[in-house]
């Protein structure tokens, strides 16, 4: 064991006191406490954290309403083509796009 005993503290291999003998000469543990005061320290105002997490839920709306259009455009076919057994094609409408309506043919 190489704990050195200074005074009546024991250090552990590091120099930190971890033990010492109180008065009554029981051998007792070193509790060390944080100093609260700076790790719960937060400079956020409620206003700050309603403005920011306004901005995520409103950002978080934005982005799934975009992913929703581009979804359900996929989904109805915009753009795509559909061939018809008479040799024409004809393009696919779009919900929220405004795109000419193509036709043509193919044999």
């Amino acid at each position: 064991m190489t704990d050195n005993l200074v005074g009546k503290v024991f250090r552990d291999q590091d120099n930190k006191p971890c033990l010492y003998i109180d008065q009554n000469g029981s051998l007792q543990e070193i509790k060390v406490k944080p100093r609260v005061s700076a790790t719960l320290h937060n400079e956020e105002t409620i206003s700050s954290k309603l403005i920011k997490y306004t901005l995520m839920t409103l950002a978080m709306v934005l982005m799934g309403a975009l992913f929703s259009v581009v979804l359900l455009e996929w989904l109805v076919g915009c753009g795509e083509v559909t061939y018809f057994a008479d040799g024409t094609w004809k393009s696919n409408e779009c919900l929220f796009q405004d795109r000419p309506i193509t036709t043509g043919t193919w044999k």
